[in-house]
């Protein structure tokens, strides 16, 4: 597993640890990680989130285009700068395109040599997290505290909000396309019925949460990636 380098992500770098939770290696990026997702065993594509204007203003003096997305070789270090005009925030990977939050412009849609194929006009404001599976994109708002599905071209399925669910942030896609989502003000884990109806609330502080903020759900292993502001925790789903 991959998580981001310190408890704020202020570094430039990402921590790969074993199941164990070993430490195996330092990635270096090229700056302060927003959101990762993994290509394959190689590559990870990495979002930047909202740069300072300070190295906008450097590359706009030089220019070219702030470094907002990277495809980077975890093995070799070599990368893969993807050119977007906005601040992007969530990223996720599906079938050989990455599905990226571009601030005020929609959902990116890129290939893996980092070329820009089209953009999903879905209303992105207050969005930072995405998660996709091969039938449904969704994502969250944590203004407006709600979790929104849309099929691949980006007509809206459902929207699902509770009062149980304050300013929800990182989400996975689990099996039947049931959603996993952080509630990061509630101190939860919800996991939403595909039909964007029913819904259970899996997690709590009660289980050693301390504000989470993002998480991942393994289909293979079965196994929930949970990170908050002190820890990463895997538990076991079931």
């Amino acid at each position: 597993m991959i998580v981001a380098g310190g408890s704020e992500s202020f570094e430039n770098y990402l921590i790969e640890y074993n199941k164990e939770g070993n430490h195996i290696n330092d990635i270096q990026l090229s700056g302060n990680p927003f959101d990762l997702t993994l290509i394959d065993s190689n590559r990870i594509a990495i979002t930047y989130g909202n740069l300072s204007s300070f190295f906008i203003k450097i590359n706009q003096i030089l220019g070219m285009l702030p470094l907002r997305v990277e495809i980077k070789s975890i093995t070799h270090g070599s990368s893969i700068k993807i050119p977007v005009n906005s601040s992007c925030w969530g990223i996720s990977y599906q079938d050989g395109r990455l599905y990226m939050i571009a601030e005020e412009e929609g959902i990116l849609v890129a290939d893996v040599l980092g070329n820009i194929l089209n953009t999903l006009p879905i209303n992105t404001r207050n969005v930072k997290y995405i998660a996709t599976s091969k039938d449904i994109i969704c994502y969250t708002n944590d203004v407006e505290n709600s979790v929104h599905c849309f099929n691949m071209v980006g007509k809206e399925i459902w929207i699902f909000q509770r009062n149980t669910l304050i300013h929800p942030a990182g989400l996975s896609v689990g099996h039947n396309n049931d959603i996993f989502v952080v509630g990061c003000a509630s101190n939860n884990i919800t996991l939403i019925h595909h039909d964007g109806i029913e819904s259970k609330i899996l997690l709590t502080a009660a289980d050693g949460l301390n504000e989470p903020k993002s998480l991942h759900y393994d289909k293979n292993s079965k196994t929930l990636l949970v990170c908050d502001n002190m820890n990463a925790l895997l538990y076991n789903v079931v």
